[in-house]
């Protein structure tokens, strides 16, 4: 479903200018080279009618390994109460608990205490609790269109 405040662009398979197909994701990316904190990269995101990525499926997790594995980047799912269970800031849910897609040590608050680390980042190849002052880049989605 796209929401009303993702603009469409007409067509099978098709994205947004600037942004690219995610094979058999069926969302589109875009990468944005500016690094922020988590709330500056869900405004840069909304900005362009687009929201933080959050992958659902192995071939979206496949897409950011490949096309950003040398990159720290924020992704879309909080975890409001610390307690390890990440939902996606997309209205759909509970976030992919995929063992295989966080890092070792992972969803653990490292530093909870001091400096609370309730969202996602992108690290190397993998997924890590980050707390909302990290400096990363974000990675817009919009769902591609058929």
């Amino acid at each position: 479903m796209v929401s009303r405040n993702m603009p469409q662009v007409k067509g099978p398979g098709r994205c947004l200018p600037d942004f690219s197909p995610c094979k058999g994701a069926g969302v589109c990316l875009r990468h944005l080279a500016n690094t922020t904190d988590y709330s500056g990269a869900v405004t840069a995101c909304e900005e362009l009618g687009a929201r933080l990525t959050l992958p659902r499926v192995e071939a979206h997790n496949e897409c950011l390994r490949g096309i950003y594995a040398d990159t720290f980047l924020w992704m879309g799912a909080v975890d409001p109460e610390l307690n390890g269970i990440y939902y996606g800031i997309d209205g759909l849910g509970q976030a992919p608990n995929d063992s295989s897609w966080w890092g070792p040590g992972e969803r653990d608050h490292a530093g909870a205490t001091t400096n609370p680390e309730p969202n996602v980042i992108f690290v190397i190849s993998y997924w890590a609790d980050a707390s909302a002052a990290t400096a990363a880049q974000p990675v817009c989605e919009t769902p591609a269109l058929h």
